[in-house]
This record gives structure tokens, C-alpha cells and sequence, in this order.
């Protein structure tokens, strides 16, 4: 992966030490091998990368989730919820590695190899209800006019063996 905007633009991305410690986290399993956190916040001030974080964490799960992979990236608009999965769709386009393994679509990223999705969505809480989600990006969780989408994401992982739920936020 590369980082794509900003002053650092086209070096290679490598992870300081306070994201490999939250990967790290993030990622711990029980002893039964399920994640151990289904569920995580993850707050962090302005210009952080909290956007390329983000796609890394839904391209793994595109890439190295169960089959039949659902990642959705989530915010108070389609305009905010877009961030996340343009970065990772940019990733996917400037790597021969991802673009070998996925394919990018104008709204979708898929990974024939295991049937996996990844797209962007709606604020409209009503028509998610359907969705299957293994997992959800959950971008500034804190412009939420309510507690609607989130509880029709987490709700609808249910049917997923080992779901991941992120929410990242700059403020509560």
C-alpha cells in the first residue's frame, strides 16, 4: 500500500507503532479462534489516516475474510462513506498485488476468488436491513442523527461466524 494524499503522497505506507499496536488488537483472538472484539471504536483527532486505516482493515476483510465476504463502508452520508472505500478502491488500482486478487467496479470492489463485496452505502438505516455485513467501516459515527444504521449493521452481522464492526470517529 501506498499513501495517496497529503505530504507524504506515493511513499510506501508503513504503519507506526500505535496502529500496529491497534491492528494488533483489533485482530486478538479467544481462545476458541473468533475475534475477540466484535466491536470497536476507534477515536482519533483530525488528519491521522483514519481513512487509509480504514481501507486496509476493509480490503483484509474483502481479501482474507470467511467467503462470501460483505464489507460496507458506513457514515452519515454516501459522500462520507465514499471516503473510506475511494481510498481502498484507489489501493486496489495501484497495486499489482490487490488488483491480481480484486476487481474494481465503478461502486464495488469484488474478490472473485472467495465472492467477497466491498461498497459503500447510504445513510438509510430502513433499506439496510437486509444486509448480511461481515464487516462494517463505521466512519464518524459521531454526525449520527440516531442510533439506526449502526444497530442495522451490527444486527444484520448476526448470520456472520466472526463479524467486525469498526467505528472510527474524530469525537464522541
Amino acid at each position: 500500500m501506498h499513501i495517496q494524499k497529503g505530504v507524504r503522497a506515493g511513499l510506501p505506507f508503513t504503519a507506526p507503532d500505535w496502529q500496529k499496536w491497534l491492528l494488533t488488537n483489533l485482530y486478538e483472538r479467544r481462545p476458541d479462534g473468533k475475534l475477540r472484539y466484535r466491536r470497536s471504536l476507534v477515536m482519533l483527532p483530525r488528519k491521522n489516516g483514519k481513512s487509509l486505516l480504514g481501507s486496509l482493515i476493509a480490503l483484509h476483510e474483502l481479501i482474507e475474510g470467511e467467503p462470501g465476504a460483505e464489507v460496507y463502508s458506513c457514515a452519515g452520508d454516501k459522500t462520507q462513506a465514499s471516503i473510506v472505500f475511494e481510498e481502498a478502491k484507489w489501493q486496489v488500482e495501484n497495486s499489482e498485488a490487490l488488483s491480481a486478487v480484486c476487481k474494481v467496479y465503478r461502486n464495488s470492489i469484488v474478490c472473485p476468488g472467495n465472492g467477497g463485496v466491498y461498497m459503500a452505502t447510504s445513510s438509510d438505516a430502513k433499506l439496510k436491513q437486509g444486509l448480511n455485513p461481515s464487516a462494517v467501516i463505521f466512519d464518524e459515527v459521531h454526525v449520527q442523527p440516531n442510533r439506526e444504521l449502526w444497530v442495522a449493521m451490527t444486527m444484520g452481522s448476526g448470520a456472520r461466524r466472526d463479524p467486525l464492526i469498526v467505528g472510527i470517529s474524530t469525537r464522541l
